[in-house]
């Protein structure tokens, strides 16, 4: 019985559900929410989502700090700024005047200023 007792401890510890990251979307924000409403404790919502009770504490004081839904904010790298016309005339004007163009306008500025204007 003892040795049957540590094994269901190991496998509650290191359960790979436990492991993974749970996607929270409007929908299942809502549900913590409108569950918060009617008083259900953190740690229940928590494992009914499979998040941490952290988690839920933080989109309660969101949503009453600012009385609206808490919106997630989406992942990975943020997508690249288009270039303007004004950038694109820029790089133009001064390749056409003999220079390199890309080394002139971005000289003395950070190196995305210089990608910037490779791009072109």
């Amino acid at each position: 019985m003892d040795k049957a007792r540590t094994l269901r401890d190991f496998i509650k510890l290191y359960n790979p559900r436990s492991l993974m990251q749970v996607k929270l979307d409007n929908h299942k924000i809502k549900y913590i929410i409108r569950e918060k409403k009617k008083g259900t404790s953190n740690l229940i919502i928590a494992k009914n989502m499979g998040i941490s009770t952290r988690h839920v504490r933080r989109l309660w004081a969101k949503y009453k700090n600012t009385g609206q839904l808490p919106t997630m904010g989406s992942r990975g790298r943020p997508a690249t700024k288009t270039i303007s016309d004004e950038e694109v005339e820029l790089v133009l004007a001064e390749y056409k005047s003999g220079g390199s163009g890309v080394g002139r306008v971005a000289k003395g500025t950070s190196g995305q200023k210089h990608k910037r204007a490779q791009r072109i």
